[in-house]
């Protein structure tokens, strides 16, 4: 059974990935993600070391969507994704 902790980040991941999708990383932002999810800015924050963290836990999980072009971008450019 999943602990109260990881009950939230999985709520934080499946809340934000939608948002991250739509506006991208720099366009992402707390408030957006405390509108989506019901918890405070602490809670958000509690979970996750910094923005970096929920975004590439967001990917990890398997949300796709923008991030494959962008992946895809940066492959094209010669850069590490």
């Amino acid at each position: 059974m999943n602990t109260k902790a990881e009950q939230t980040r999985q709520l934080i991941v499946e809340k934000t990935a939608p948002i991250f999708n739509v506006k991208g990383y720099a366009g992402t932002s707390v408030s957006d993600m405390t509108k989506a999810t019901g918890l405070t800015k602490g809670s958000v924050y509690g979970n996750f070391a910094n923005k970096a963290e929920r975004f590439w836990s967001c990917r990890a999980a398997g949300y796709r969507g923008r991030w494959d072009l962008t992946a895809a971008v940066a492959t094209a450019m010669g850069e590490a994704t």
